[in-house]
């Protein structure tokens, strides 16, 4: 059995470690880092995971999105000068599937848009976008989305897929 110091201290890491002064924290800069032209990799999020209704009419909308670009030398995500684009596809689709793969809507959001949907997060600047698709609901219960960023000189880069359900 643990003595009462023992648990005292026990149950105060506890609190310390779920207060988060576990370790070094850092905070988000207010002002949005300046955009760059490369990034090395996409964190793409549903948030929620699953489509949703925005209006009064039954039945899903759209999904919502966050969106983090990273650069290899940076810890923190950054902002781009290119475009970006996300495109739904059917159904559950692995990464090496996609090339063949008819998508049932593509968004694209040039800097100007992007510029209208910074947001800052936990994790530092990125984009949050609500993918609307209109009266073309997708048949089934599950999509996969894409986010690619074309930047102004060099190669795109696409995130992961992610797989979202549409309930109906």
């Amino acid at each position: 059995m643990t003595p009462p110091l023992g648990r005292s201290l026990l149950l105060a890491a506890a609190l310390c470690l779920a207060a988060g002064c576990g370790g070094p924290q850092r905070s988000v800069s207010r002002m949005p880092p300046k955009p760059v032209d490369r990034v090395d990799a996409i964190d793409l999020w549903a948030v929620p995971p699953a489509a949703i209704n925005w209006d009064d009419v039954p039945g899903p909308d759209g999904v919502q999105v966050s969106v983090y670009l990273y650069q290899a030398s940076r810890a923190e995500p950054v902002l781009v000068r290119g475009n970006l684009e996300f495109t739904m596809y059917e159904g559950r689709r692995p990464r090496e599937g996609l090339q063949a793969a008819t998508p049932l809507r593509t968004w694209q959001y040039g800097e100007q848009e992007l510029a209208t949907r910074e947001t800052r997060g936990p994790a530092g600047w990125g984009y949050a976008a609500q993918l609307g698709w209109g009266r073309d609901v997708p048949p089934s219960s599950v999509i996969t989305l894409t986010a690619r960023y074309v930047p102004p000189v060099g190669p795109p880069v696409t995130s992961a897929p992610v797989v979202i359900a549409v309930p109906k």
